[in-house]
């Protein structure tokens, strides 16, 4: 890294004006993020659980770590198979890039470790709200979906009674394998969470209408979801395209 790249890339990630400047700087000075001792090579496989659609990277977009953008499974030396099983990704389609491939859309997109499951990170995306050429690019920049290589569950019909119904990001879950609601998801669901209580169960969902039961927990002012892998219920397939990209030989 050259002595000009840092102050550049703390421009390009700051331009914008998110509330992301200690992350950013963090990851700059090379550590306060647990997994950011070293920038990721461009030859690292970066994974996304479901189809992520244009809509899907704006509904999915949240603050991690300090850093905005949307969760990711990426780290050096690993195969698509073993960042799948590692990061205990649900969804039965995974999309597939690299980092490299990321960071060639321009200036303020990249993808850095930021707290959670598995090897868990986050694509830095640079608009916010992320605008419609943005979401375009994210979904474009990763291969057509593939079927998930480490999927192991199988799909049990969900808990039938009325719960509370939530519209999450399955892909964003801490290091207890919990869905997250961070500041944008909380405040997209304040309605749906008005009158919550730790302990209920609740229905969530996803853009792609995934579905799986859960337990919603309270903890340092956030809410988290205990969620019932068990009961996994995958979106109908949608028709899609022959798949391309040659995806499938990075399996292994």
């Amino acid at each position: 890294m050259s002595d000009e790249e840092p102050e550049i890339r703390m421009t390009c990630i700051l331009a914008c004006g998110r509330r992301c400047y200690d992350g950013a700087e963090a990851w700059i000075r090379g550590g306060g993020v647990p997994g950011a001792e070293t920038r990721l090579p461009d030859d690292a496989y970066v994974v996304r659980g479901g189809l992520l659609t244009p809509e899907d990277v704006k509904r999915s977009a949240d603050e991690n770590g300090g850093f905005w953008g949307i969760s990711v499974q990426s780290a050096p030396g690993y195969s698509v198979r073993d960042l799948c099983r590692e990061g205990q990704i649900p969804h039965g389609k995974i999309r597939v890039t690299t980092v490299g491939r990321v960071r060639a859309l321009g200036t303020g997109f990249d993808v850095v470790p930021s707290p959670g499951i598995g090897h868990h990170g986050t694509l830095l995306i640079p608009s916010r709200p992320i605008s419609d050429d943005d979401a375009q690019h994210v979904s474009s920049v990763f291969d057509s979906p593939v079927p998930n290589p480490a999927r192991q569950m199988g799909a049990a019909e969900g808990a039938s009674r009325l719960m509370r119904q939530l519209v999450v990001d399955f892909n964003n879950r801490d290091e207890r394998n919990r869905v997250r609601l961070g500041p944008t998801a909380r405040e997209r669901l304040r309605d749906e969470l008005a009158g919550a209580r730790p302990g209920e169960l609740v229905q969530l969902i996803d853009t792609e209408g995934n579905t799986c039961p859960g337990v919603l927990r309270h903890q340092d002012d956030r809410w988290v979801v205990e969620v019932q892998w068990s009961n996994w219920v995958d979106a109908p397939d949608p028709e899609e395209p022959a798949l391309t990209g040659g995806v499938g030989s990075r399996l292994a």
